[in-house]
């Protein structure tokens, strides 16, 4: 049987909702596995962490593992350090792959590609009524790695550029706590 220590998770607190949600269910699929235990306390072999690697404290008397991510071509400075004190790196897709390995020599990346409950989220075919206008929708934590500054100029740079279609396009943004370091300002097409 596989024993894992359950080490190190974000609780759902400020922007790090994603983390949170992502350690939920994988904790969840883990323990619903009966060639897995997990505990927490340091009796396993291995350490689990799903953090950013800002805040991962690893445990050097076993073997851990990092499940991060990140949406920017650049990892912060701040990060790249700590990486090195794991034994692999998990990631949720190809392009965090490519990144983290840039900054690891030695270190396995491994992609582990997140989840969709099939039994709720099911595919059935829609009908669309006829749109007059073209709405986009933009979700995520209020700081710049998830690009909501991105988002906003290229409506606008769209607008000035087609002022005739603006008032056509919609733009909802929904996020959580806004970070200490950027304020989502309105925007209002037109």
């Amino acid at each position: 049987m596989l024993r894992l220590n359950w080490a190190h998770s974000y609780d759902a607190i400020g922007n790090a909702l994603g983390y949170s949600t992502h350690a939920k269910m994988l904790r969840a699929a883990l323990e619903r596995r009966s060639d897995v235990e997990i505990v927490d306390d340091d009796s396993a072999p291995i350490s689990v962490h799903i953090v950013t690697p800002d805040i991962y404290l690893p445990d050097y008397q076993k073997f851990n593992v990092l499940y991060t991510m990140y949406e920017m071509v650049e990892l912060p400075p701040r990060w790249i350090e700590p990486l090195q004190y794991a034994d692999l790196i998990v990631v949720p897709c190809s392009h965090n792959q490519d990144l983290f390995s840039r900054y690891v020599a030695d270190i396995p990346v491994d992609v582990c590609l997140e989840g969709v409950e099939v039994d709720k989220f099911t595919f059935y075919a829609r009908q669309f009524p006829k749109l007059y206008r073209f709405v986009f929708y933009w979700c995520g934590a209020s700081n710049p790695r998830k690009g909501y500054h991105y988002t906003i100029a290229a409506l606008a740079a769209f607008n000035n550029t087609h002022p005739d279609l603006a008032s056509k396009i919609l733009l909802y943004m929904k996020t959580t706590q806004v970070s200490d370091q950027e304020h989502i300002i309105g925007y209002k097409a037109g």
